[in-house]
């Protein structure tokens, strides 16, 4: 990460909105002339997580709910200087080679809980906050990460092929 994307923002929204930097220079030459002046500059908030492009349920059964052991795991990276909260939703349903999987069927969380927890949640159609609270870079240390697990529950009956869908995920700040 580098110094753009950990500065802390001083901006609306930012760790310090009531600060600013201030940047320190000193000249001198060879005919021993010097000065030095000092100028503040407005850090802008950076709004930006990495979210993975994609991710796979793997092979499953018919009548078959994902877990705890089973669910797919989704890293959220912070790559930007305010704290991150995502909004999921999903228009249509996972559609199949043959028959669909219902957008209610497809859950969320941001605890590691399987299919039909009171913490893993329905996919909508319209966008749902998920409190998922990526915090700020700080220098000298990893991007904060959190992860979104993602649950599924396969239809006993009428599937065929390879299932695919839409899911929207949009970084929010918070």
């Amino acid at each position: 990460m580098d110094l753009l994307n950990i500065a802390e923002s001083t901006s609306s929204g930012g760790q310090y909105p009531n600060e600013n930097w201030v940047a320190y220079v000193y000249v001198s030459d060879s005919l021993s002339f010097a000065t030095n002046n000092a100028t503040t500059k407005e850090m802008n908030a950076l709004l930006s997580v990495n979210i993975p492009a994609t991710f796979n349920y793997g092979l499953r059964n018919f009548n078959d709910q994902s877990t705890s052991g089973n669910n797919v795991e989704m890293p959220i990276t912070q790559m930007g200087n305010v704290q991150a909260d995502l909004e999921v939703s999903m228009v249509g349903n996972f559609v199949c080679n043959s028959g669909n999987i219902p957008r209610a069927n497809i859950q969320w969380a941001i605890s590691d809980v399987g299919y039909g927890n009171a913490a893993s949640h329905s996919m909508t159609a319209s966008p749902v906050d998920t409190n998922i609270f990526v915090g700020h870079g700080t220098a000298g240390t990893p991007s904060p990460i959190k992860t979104l697990y993602w649950n599924v529950a396969i239809p006993s009956e009428g599937l065929a092929g390879t299932c695919t869908g839409v899911v929207a995920i949009t970084a929010i700040a918070h």
